[in-house]
């Protein structure tokens, strides 16, 4: 954890976000989190001066999955989550969609809601904003998702990637059109428009400077997270991102 947050520092990062559902081997983390790591990320963030967010990438296959009881797993981990998020100081925790576009299913689609629904109020209740990423969607599928009423009070953390790569013929600038009044900010890396390739900015097909200038230029106050694993890519992505944004 002291690597991501000195990285934070030495780049001047504002925001960085943080997957705490999984254990080192990407698996879904069986156990609860220590409360010493969230009090350890809280003074980090303090020092670095970032804000945190965090991230539950229960997707394998998520809420809506049709084995209950791993559905309510992934709830757990959601919770878990929501707990690590209070205590650490974070503003946010960014749930993404099941793996598979099977939440158009209507069973799976009640499931996933049922959980929503639930999870949603214990977030609010805490203090803690909860978000819908888009993983597999197409974009009307996540826009109705959304809209569902046990979702009233979820934002959507739109991943342009992910859109890139799986959302469909919407433009960005329609999609972030569709999700007005609902976003709280943005994921980012560059891939070839068929996997999500977490590729450096630049380096695959995704039309980033359009994203700039269609979609962030008026909404400047949501953070854009980059979400490049390699760490020269992800520094030079960094310093792309940087002066594309100051074009805009």
């Amino acid at each position: 954890m002291a690597r991501w947050f000195g990285f934070a520092r030495l780049h001047r990062l504002t925001d960085l976000e943080l997957i705490v559902d999984r254990d080192q081997d990407g698996t879904l983390a069986a156990e609860p989190i220590p409360a010493a790591l969230a009090l350890e990320a809280r003074a980090r963030a303090e020092d670095a001066g970032v804000r945190l967010s965090v991230c539950a990438s229960v997707y394998n296959f998520g809420l809506g999955d049709p084995d209950p009881a791993w559905a309510s797993r992934c709830a757990v981990a959601v919770r878990r989550a929501i707990d690590f998020a209070v205590a650490a100081g974070a503003e946010r925790v960014a749930v993404r969609t099941d793996a598979e576009a099977g939440l158009g299913q209507s069973r799976r689609r009640a499931r996933f809601a049922t959980h929503a629904a639930v999870l949603g109020g214990e977030a609010r209740a805490a203090g803690v904003t909860l978000a819908l990423e888009n993983l597999h969607d197409p974009v009307p599928l996540f826009v109705s998702l959304l809209a569902l009423p046990e979702l009233a009070g979820w934002r959507a953390l739109w991943n342009v990637a992910h859109a890139h790569a799986f959302g469909g013929p919407v433009g960005l600038a329609g999609a972030a059109g569709l999700l007005s009044g609902r976003l709280c900010g943005f994921s980012i890396s560059d891939n070839r428009g068929s996997a999500d390739d977490h590729l450096g900015i630049g380096r695959g097909n995704v039309d980033v400077r359009g994203f700039l200038r269609g979609v962030w230029a008026g909404r400047r106050e949501l953070p854009v997270f980059v979400e490049v694993h390699q760490g020269a890519a992800l520094i030079a992505s960094l310093k792309t991102l940087r002066r594309w944004a100051r074009a805009v």
